[in-house]
């Protein structure tokens, strides 16, 4: 079953990798790459993982620890990082979110489902479970985390034996502090109903009293260790106020980005009243807290806790569909203001995000589809006419018409359907046609290009001439939080202790007296007035060099090579 589901599924998990690939890949020797922020951030990560878990260093800054918190994908990448041509963030934005298609085309495939179960809405519905498809590159723990939903309805839908219920939740709540620990909030709240089935024993009462706490804390332990200053950056702020602002403004300027978070505020509330009417009050619960969460604290989002909602509900309507007229009514709203939501906030552009979108559909449909040729040729025929109208330029009216398509389908025969998959597989073509004599078709274009290739050359041969006991200065710092100042984790990339390049991510975030020192200390060695030993005196170096994108260099600094951007050179100690 779940091999069936995978080969049904194979066409949009192969065009939801590439086109996140496509996007968000890395520098090469020859091409230039839009990469930035916790995509780059993630394949640092994977690097300092690579050559150290205790310490976990950060090479971006020395003399600093990362944080093991969502550190799954950092030790699976680590691990796959020695078959020869992995590209650290292709395996992040190509092969985790393959890895994400085939768990739920295997998970969907073995799950129970109902034959009146509203399989086109809860397709749509789907893609609301992430908050955007690019959020799969730029934040691949939830890769990881997202399959975690399958075994959480289980514990929310089935009554296991004690022992059995124990040693679940102790495995998922490991799971996700190991991927998305955020979404340990939901699932505590899940568990807690849960319990609400079992009749404890005074015994059991004291075990589970001594037991979660100890776990709680061992669990923020080992992934907050050193990292403390994670919890001081967080900000409140109530987002509403700004979902409703954006709805507004559409009055004045059409703006998709400015519309999504009123989009996805109004289906989170639909799906809310379906949760209600429905008596799922578990869900309801958490979905609660993960909305107030999410409204009032900035820095760090609960997204993954919403999504994880939208996915457990998904395999609940599977199995237990709703026959009331109204429930699949609010059921159908809350997925399509999700769906359009997910899509209109991705910020890889409403080309590239249509195309990410129907493939995360496909992908659900195709695993949950009746096992037909026809039903298969159908879904692929409708979905491949909408990518082709997006990259031809035209998605905002292919996903309203897809969307609609999908609400008539449901109830519409299937010879009407086939006509209309026809229909629309020509016009989609036609468009194709016409856009490609135009050079227009194509997923999107960025404004701005942030890693070159010469990013690649002079970094791959810092890391061929640079020894691992090395200590690299570059001048692509700063106080600013940018792609090429606070927030520049690329160097990392080479797998070499950088002094100081990225800090966003750090404890240098909120020590801000450590960092403009660590900048002034930087400078001043660049310029050859303080020596590199000087900069970093609790570690010995063997040798020190220098990344820099001006060719005027102090007498004491040795060429090692030099491209059109970046000059490296060795520090005479």
């Amino acid at each position: 079953l779940a091999s069936a589901a995978v080969a049904r599924g194979l066409a949009a998990i192969l065009g939801l990798a590439t086109t996140l690939g496509f996007f968000l890949h890395g520098p090469t020797a020859s091409v230039d790459s839009n990469a930035f922020g916790d995509v780059v951030w993630y394949a640092a990560k994977l690097e300092s993982a690579r050559r150290s878990l205790f310490p976990l260093r950060d090479l971006s800054a020395a003399g600093v620890d990362l944080w093991r918190a969502e550190i799954g994908p950092s030790l699976v990448g680590a691990t796959v990082s020695y078959v020869p041509k992995i590209d650290p963030l292709l395996f992040h934005t190509s092969l985790l979110p393959a890895f994400l298609g085939t768990s739920l085309c295997c998970g969907l495939a073995l799950s129970p489902i109902a034959p009146a179960a509203p399989r086109l809405r809860v397709a749509v519905l789907a893609v609301g479970m992430t908050a955007y498809a690019s959020w799969f590159a730029e934040s691949p723990p939830v890769t990881l985390a997202l399959p975690l939903a399958f075994a959480v309805a289980e514990l929310v839908d089935r009554p296991l034996p004690k022992r059995w219920f124990a040693i679940a939740v102790a495995a998922i709540a490991v799971d996700l502090a190991l991927t998305k620990g955020l979404a340990l909030v939901p699932f505590g709240i899940l568990v807690a109903f849960a319990l609400r089935r079992y009749e404890l024993t005074p015994r059991e009462r004291r075990v589970l009293a001594v037991s979660v706490p100890l776990l709680v804390a061992a669990l923020l332990a080992a992934t907050l260790a050193n990292s403390w200053w994670v919890l001081q950056a967080a900000s409140l702020h109530f987002s509403p106020v700004d979902a409703l602002r954006g709805l507004r403004s559409q009055l004045d300027t059409r703006s998709t980005i400015r519309a999504a978070p009123g989009l996805q505020l109004a289906g989170y509330l639909l799906l809310g009243g379906f949760l209600w009417r429905t008596r799922r009050i578990s869900l309801l619960a958490a979905l609660a807290v993960s909305l107030v969460w999410s409204w009032t604290i900035l820095e760090y989002s609960i997204e993954i806790g919403l999504g994880t909602i939208v996915l457990v509900t998904v395999l609940l309507v599977l199995r237990d569909p709703p026959a009331d007229r109204i429930d699949l009514v609010l059921f159908g709203a809350a997925a399509g203001c999700l769906a359009l939501g997910a899509w209109f906030r991705d910020f890889a552009g409403i080309r590239a995000a249509f195309v990410e979108s129907a493939c995360l559909a496909a992908i659900v449909l195709g695993a949950i589809a009746p096992r037909r040729l026809g039903y298969l040729v159908r879904l692929y025929a409708i979905a491949g006419a909408g990518v082709l109208l997006a990259l031809s330029g035209h998605a905002l009216p292919a996903g309203l018409v897809l969307l609609a398509g999908a609400a008539a389908a449901s109830v519409a025969p299937p010879r009407l359907v086939a006509a209309t998959a026809a229909a629309l597989l020509a016009v989609g073509v036609a468009a194709a046609v016409r856009a490609g004599r135009a050079d227009d078709l194509r997923l999107g274009t960025y404004d701005t290009t942030i890693l070159t290739h010469e990013h690649y050359q002079v970094w791959h041969e810092v890391e061929k001439v640079v020894p691992a006991d090395g200590l690299v200065f570059t001048d692509e710092t700063g106080n600013e939080v940018q792609a090429t100042s606070g927030n520049n984790y690329y160097p990392a990339i080479a797998g070499r202790q950088v002094y100081l390049a990225g800090w966003y991510q750090s404890r240098l975030r909120e020590e801000t007296s450590d960092r403009e020192r660590r900048l002034r200390l930087s400078a001043l060695v660049l310029e050859g007035k303080v020596s590199p030993r000087r900069a970093d005196p609790t570690r010995r170096y063997a040798s020190y060099y220098a990344v820099v994108t001006g060719r005027d260099h102090p007498p004491s600094f040795r060429r090692l090579y030099a491209n059109d951007r970046f000059a490296l050179y060795r520090i005479a100690q």
